[in-house]
C-alpha cells in the first residue's frame, strides 16, 4: 500500500471514530429537568395569596359581626378638665367599645395583596368634634389623602405618625380652615393621629391597596361589597386588640357570612 493510501485509510478511521463519539455524547445528554412549581410570594400581611390579585370589582358581599367573649373591659371617663371647652362634654375612653357583645371600631379587610384598586379622588376625613377624633378608626386606599377639620371652639394639634416617624404636625386653631395632607404610608401601614394639646385624642388610619374593607359599627357588624370572587384570609384589626383572621370563599353574586373568632380579655393591650 502506498503512503497516500495508508494516510487516507487512517483519516477515514479517525472520522468514523469521531462521529461515533459525537453520537454517543449526544445520546448521553440528559433532558432539562422540569422545574418545580414556585411557592407564591407571601403578601405583606404575612399570608400567601391563594390567587393572583383581583384587579376589578366583583359582585360578592361579605358580612359578619366582630364579637367580644367574656366580660368586656369597662371604659373610664376621660379627664378633660385641662381645657374648659372640652370639659363641657363628658366622654368615656374609646380603647375598647363593646355593646351587646359586638366590638366597635374594628377594620375588616381582604389581606393586602389579594386585590387591587385605585385610590379615590376624594380624601378620607377626620373631624375634631367635642374634643374627640371622628372616626376613631378608618381605612383608606394607598395614595389617598386625608382631610382634617376642627369643628370645636378650641385649638387642636394634628400630629400623625407611622411607627415612630412623624408624617405631619400642624396646629388647627378654632375656626381655621380644614387641613388636607397626603398620607405618606404604604399598604399595610397604620397612621396614628394624636392631638398634642389633648392627650386623650387618638385616631387610626389603616392603609391598604384595595377598597375591600369596612369598619364595624356600634353593634360590631360590618359589610364589604363588590368583592371579587375568590378565597381570602380575611383580617379583622383593632388598635388595642390586634388581629383575628378567618378564611372565606366567595362566589360571584353570593353573600357570605364571615365568622371570626371572638376577641377576649387576653387580647386587650394595657
Amino acid at each position: 500500500m502506498s503512503k497516500i493510501s495508508r494516510t487516507a485509510t487512517i483519516l477515514l478511521a479517525l472520522a468514523a471514530t469521531t462521529g461515533c463519539s459525537k453520537s454517543e455524547d449526544n445520546a448521553a445528554q440528559p433532558k432539562p429537568a422540569t422545574p418545580e412549581p414556585t411557592a407564591p410570594t407571601p403578601s405583606p400581611s404575612g399570608t400567601a395569596p391563594t390567587a393572583p390579585a383581583a384587579d376589578k370589582p366583583g359582585t360578592a358581599t361579605i358580612t359578619g359581626k366582630i364579637t367580644f367573649e367574656g366580660a368586656a373591659p369597662k371604659m373610664a371617663p376621660v379627664n378633660r378638665a385641662s381645657d374648659p371647652f372640652c370639659a363641657k362634654t363628658k366622654k368615656d375612653a374609646q380603647d375598647v367599645v363593646v355593646t351587646g357583645g359586638g366590638v366597635k371600631d374594628v377594620l375588616v379587610r381582604l389581606p393586602v395583596g389579594a386585590a387591587k384598586g385605585a385610590a379615590p379622588s376624594t380624601p378620607g376625613t377626620i373631624d375634631q368634634h367635642e374634643c374627640t377624633y371622628v372616626p376613631h378608626v378608618q381605612g383608606i386606599v394607598s395614595g389617598q389623602s386625608i382631610k382634617v377639620t376642627n369643628s370645636d371652639g378650641t385649638t387642636h394639634n394634628v400630629h400623625s405618625y407611622v411607627g415612630d416617624e412623624t408624617k405631619f404636625n400642624e396646629a388647627q386653631p378654632k375656626g381655621s380652615a380644614p387641613v388636607e395632607k397626603p398620607v405618606e404610608a404604604e399598604a399595610g401601614d397604620v397612621m396614628k393621629v394624636k392631638c398634642d394639646v389633648h392627650a386623650w385624642m387618638e385616631s387610626y388610619v389603616v392603609v391598604t391597596d384595595h377598597p375591600y374593607f369596612a369598619v364595624t359599627g356600634d353593634d360590631g357588624s360590618f359589610k364589604i361589597e363588590k368583592v371579587p370572587a375568590g378565597t381570602y384570609k380575611l383580617e379583622a384589626w383593632h388598635p388595642k386588640m390586634g388581629v383575628k383572621t378567618v378564611e372565606v370563599k366567595v362566589d360571584d353574586g353570593a353573600t357570605v357570612e364571615a365568622k371570626f373568632p371572638a376577641f377576649t380579655g387576653t387580647d386587650v393591650k394595657k
